[in-house]
């Protein structure tokens, strides 16, 4: 009986990785349909998904104003610190919130066609990279009202997007299995990512914790936001924050492999 069940699993893992392996292969599918999705929700609008740049950028503007007051903070230090802060929040943020959809936005295509499930986590995590490109605009706008030392260290932005990325490949795998299943934990989540918010230092700077810096030390978001901040702005700990995410990513994908795998066959079914 064991071994029944030892040869079902194995098999379903193997189906899960090909499912991964095909969706990668896919390109040409998650990258037409990513830019396709951004192109269909702005279309006739005249700044089209620029509307994202501009309202954050009045965001990064107006809370900086505020809460460099606020924390008697320096605005030249303070701007670059939150545009890229709120910038990448926005990315892991809403990728995280659209993965509780991710299989129920897509019921036609998953119950008409035979498109690996990844693909539709891959659109969706792909669609919001491109938005997080150009929203990568305020904060060039911001160094260059507010110069600094760009260091080699900004080679490393690109790697840190990549390790965010595949954070969001996975989180989207796993919320998107579990909400199809339970429709209800959507609403948890956005809630949670609204705690999250606040509790993540998007806004303000780990450094006011002093001795209780455990408080964002057991944050994954933590490190995620500080792996594409630390880059720009020349933070001393990159060693330990790479590592940090990079098993983050590691663990993730390894825990969210074996659930895709349990459960991938019996999403059709919820839809």
């Amino acid at each position: 009986m064991t071994d029944y069940f030892s040869i079902s699993f194995t098999r379903r893992l193997q189906d899960a990785i090909s499912d991964m392996a095909k969706s990668l292969a896919a390109v040409y599918f998650w990258g037409f349909l990513g830019w396709h999705d951004i192109r269909q929700r702005y279309r006739r609008s005249t700044l089209g998904p620029m509307w994202i740049t501009a309202s954050t950028g009045v965001m990064v503007a107006a809370i900086g104003l505020l809460y460099s007051q606020i924390f008697h903070a320096d605005l030249d230090q303070y701007l670059p610190y939150l545009a890229i802060g709120l910038v990448t929040w926005g990315l892991i943020s809403t990728i995280i919130n659209e993965s509780c959809t991710v299989f129920v936005g897509a019921e036609a295509g998953i119950k008409s066609n035979s498109i690996p499930l990844t693909a539709h986590v891959l659109r969706l995590v792909w669609r919001n990279v491109i938005v997080f490109g150009h929203n990568l605009l305020i904060v060039a706008v911001v160094f260059a009202l507010f110069p600094r030392r760009i260091g080699w260290e900004a080679f490393l932005l690109l790697p840190a997007i990549l390790l965010v990325a595949l954070n969001g490949v996975w989180m989207g795998l796993f919320l998107g299995v579990l909400c199809t299943r339970f429709r209800d934990v959507a609403q948890i989540v956005m809630n949670v990512m609204q705690i999250a918010f606040y509790l993540t230092p998007v806004i303000w700077h780990s450094d006011v914790l002093k001795g209780r810096h455990w408080a964002v030390d057991f944050n994954p978001f933590y490190y995620l936001l500080e792996a594409t901040r630390a880059p720009l702005l020349g933070g001393g700990q990159l060693g330990q924050i790479f590592g940090i995410t990079a098993l983050l990513t590691v663990v993730g994908l390894s825990v969210t492999l074996l659930f895709f795998a349990r459960f991938r066959s019996r999403v059709a079914y919820w839809l």
